[in-house]
């Protein structure tokens, strides 16, 4: 996977930096494209750890499911504080991105623990509620593994 150099590397964000953002994100964009080359972004939750990003939707099709292969290049991009400088025609801004490669999880131990992940970050509050849900959809819920390569994060303070 390529890497590309940071234009604006006054605003580049060290590591670790990168990952606190992915790690605290609310949401992130997935980047994807399909066979013939069509770009497709779709926003969705996701929660991260040792060097994966887990995401949820369903596996009834849809394009999202039908555009991930076993190990495709993959970006995904969260978006971190953000504040309009209306009189600087600027954003102060921070953000990173997570470049890798993407597979379905095919192993059911995996997917239980994605799926609590995700209600661990979202919903820990209702945590019975979510593990009775998550055992209610299980079979038609389909879960991604971002194996993360690099991340990169960029910053206007």
């Amino acid at each position: 996977m390529k890497r590309y150099p940071m234009r604006r590397k006054d605003r580049q964000l060290a590591e670790t930096e990168a990952l606190q953002i992915i790690e605290n994100g609310e949401y992130g964009i997935l980047s994807l494209t399909d066979s013939d080359g069509t770009p497709d972004g779709v926003p969705l939750n996701y929660c991260c750890g040792a060097g994966k990003i887990s995401l949820h939707g369903t596996n009834q099709g849809g394009h999202k499911a039908e555009n991930i292969g076993d190990g495709c290049p993959a970006c995904f991009t969260v978006v971190g504080a953000t504040e309009i400088l209306p009189s600087e025609f600027g954003t102060k801004y921070s953000s990173a991105m997570a470049f890798g490669r993407i597979s379905p999880v095919k192993e059911r131990k995996e997917k239980e623990l994605a799926l609590q992940g995700l209600l661990h970050k979202y919903s820990e509050a209702f945590w019975n509620k979510g593990l009775a849900f998550i055992g209610s959809c299980f079979d038609r819920v389909g879960v991604w593994r971002l194996d993360v390569e690099y991340v990169t994060g960029k910053a206007r303070k």
